[in-house]
């Protein structure tokens, strides 16, 4: 009789340990931006054309964090390495904060999402903002191997946009 009571508390406390562990990992609050960005996970190469000429990169992007955000990294391992998080902000926001090799780290949202295959994120604010800094970013998803992103960064109300042309790296 003991040992059935010992196994039926236990069984109880295993119960409510679970229902706890539930709780604090609630389902995401679905997003389409966020589910569309994240087809792209992968490696990519591509192209760069802006105002430092152009020439070949590598960008990444993975989903990370128990599937609660997306790291684009782009030029890993590079002096210019950058990282880009995004994240969803309630059920249908999307934010991106761009951790650049300028020391800065722009934080913008999604403003413009009429085709789901372009997403177009504008600066909202920032840490150490002070001189240049990306303004803009659009990401365009020509299929589920080749997408486009412009990025535009500001400096002084000046702008500057440079265009990466990537297509998924083959295995």
């Amino acid at each position: 009789m003991r040992a059935s009571r010992l196994f039926v508390v236990t069984l109880c406390l295993a119960a409510a340990a679970s229902l706890t562990a539930q709780e604090m990992h609630p389902k995401p609050i679905p997003n389409a931006a966020f589910e569309r960005l994240a087809t792209l996970a992968g490696p990519w190469n591509g192209t760069y054309v802006g105002p430092e000429g152009s020439f070949t990169g590598k960008a990444s992007f993975k989903v990370v964090s128990g599937g609660s955000a997306i790291m684009l990294s782009m030029d890993e391992g590079s002096a210019g390495e950058m990282i880009t998080m995004f994240h969803p902000d309630g059920g249908k926001q999307l934010m991106a904060t761009h951790y650049c090799a300028g020391q800065n780290q722009p934080r913008m949202k999604l403003t413009a999402l009429a085709d789901p295959n372009v997403l177009v994120f504008d600066f909202v604010d920032g840490t150490n903002v002070g001189g240049e800094h990306m303004n803009k970013l659009v990401i365009t998803i020509v299929d589920a191997d080749h997408h486009v992103e412009e990025w535009t960064s500001e400096n002084n109300g000046k702008l500057t946009t440079a265009k990466f042309d990537y297509k998924r790296a083959k295995s």
